[in-house]
């Protein structure tokens, strides 16, 4: 009986133990991630994350994080094809066979990744709708592929969320246009301006709307 105790005693102190060591863990691992990520080591990150979320799936923030490492290791392929495309370009089509393999394998990959990061994007928001820069980067997906609804819902939640982000107007703008609602597009840009006056791209742009419209002294005015 009392070497029963015993291992009873054991066993709950281990399992106490094991609590205190996940959070920890966990925090170690999403610091880690953090670190890969400001280095550019996108691989790495990863992984990190990844093992992460099998110690906690319910953490908003590492989903979100994991979804911008997806995201910029599809950047760096994008990259990587543009340049070797480049390649074959300057080289009056002399490239080597292995080099269209390479584009065609990187062209899936990013398809890959694009799926991933919007998946991890959707659980983020599921566990934390508050997360402005995850609807952004959702709503601008949407748009990308053509889903103007989705879009404007995301973007809107990005506005109310991160109001000071200002490529959330400026996409919102791209897609009220597409929506042929130019005045709500109008808006947006001014939007933009009253926040940054000295963004010319975006006055450009209003000045551009405000032709389409006939109104060539509001054009003047800005």
């Amino acid at each position: 009986m009392r070497i029963f105790c015993i291992f009873i005693l054991y066993f709950f102190v281990f399992f106490l133990s094991s609590l205190n060591a996940a959070p920890d863990e966990f925090e170690a691992l999403l610091n880690q991630g953090n670190d890969f990520v400001h280095q550019g080591l996108w691989d790495r990150a990863i992984e990190v994350y990844e093992k992460a979320i099998t110690i906690n799936p319910e953490v908003a923030i590492v989903h979100y994080n994991l979804s911008l490492a997806y995201f910029y290791k599809h950047l760096e392929l994008f990259d990587k094809n543009r340049a070797l495309k480049l390649y074959d370009f300057f080289s009056k089509g002399k490239n080597e066979n292995n080099k269209e393999v390479e584009v065609s394998d990187n062209l899936s990959l990013m398809q890959d990744l694009e799926k991933l990061q919007i998946e991890e994007l959707m659980i983020s928001i599921r566990l934390d709708n508050k997360n402005g820069m995850a609807h952004y980067f959702l709503g601008t997906y949407y748009y990308n592929n053509g889903n103007l609804i989705e879009s404007e819902a995301h973007l809107k939640q990005a506005i109310q969320f991160e109001p000071d982000y200002l490529n959330s107007y400026g996409v919102l703008a791209s897609v009220y246009e597409k929506m042929g609602n130019i005045g709500l597009a109008i808006e947006c840009y001014k939007d933009v301006l009253k926040r940054d006056p000295e963004n010319n791209d975006k006055r450009k742009n209003l000045i551009l709307l405000y032709n389409k419209l006939g109104m060539a002294n509001e054009a003047m005015d800005k």
